[in-house]
């Protein structure tokens, strides 16, 4: 590294593109993600791209059926999206990168910054803000009391 590490410049917390989602009721709010979910391809550039995404095996391409299913029919998408989201819990540092490669343009941001904000309010964690790398929601002790 040459010279010194620039100044971190915090993202600002804007909430505004959630204010349109959180407008709606929930049956809006449902058809809507139904309606976007059913023009994903399921191909997984999303979870590809994304920094928080390091399982060596993603459960989303098993095809032993027990919990999820590769099937591209909009409930296993619904299932993908939802899944991969509250997985990322804790973990999104809102790059955008998962919107910016979806072939189909699907808003995944407003998905992963609705938890982000919920992770905040909850625990005061926003990931990628602090120095400690390991993801707030695996900080449990075996009773489940944060360690």
């Amino acid at each position: 590294l040459l010279g010194e590490p620039p100044a971190a410049t915090p993202a600002p917390d804007d909430w505004s593109d959630l204010a349109r989602i959180e407008a709606m009721s929930p049956q809006e709010r449902l058809a809507f993600w139904l309606r976007e979910f059913d023009r994903c391809i399921r191909c997984y550039a999303c979870r590809q791209v994304c920094p928080g995404c390091y399982c060596p095996t993603c459960a989303f391409e098993r095809d032993d059926g027990l919990w999820v299913d590769i099937g591209i029919e909009v409930p296993q998408k619904y299932v993908f999206h939802l899944g991969r989201a509250f997985h990322l819990a804790g973990r999104c540092v809102e790059c955008d990168e998962c919107e910016r490669v979806c072939p189909m343009g699907l808003p995944l941001s407003l998905l992963n910054r609705r938890l982000v904000r919920e992770i905040e309010a909850l625990y005061g964690h926003r990931a990628g803000r602090e120095k400690a790398l390991t993801p707030l929601l695996f900080e449990l002790g075996p009773e489940g009391s944060p360690i």
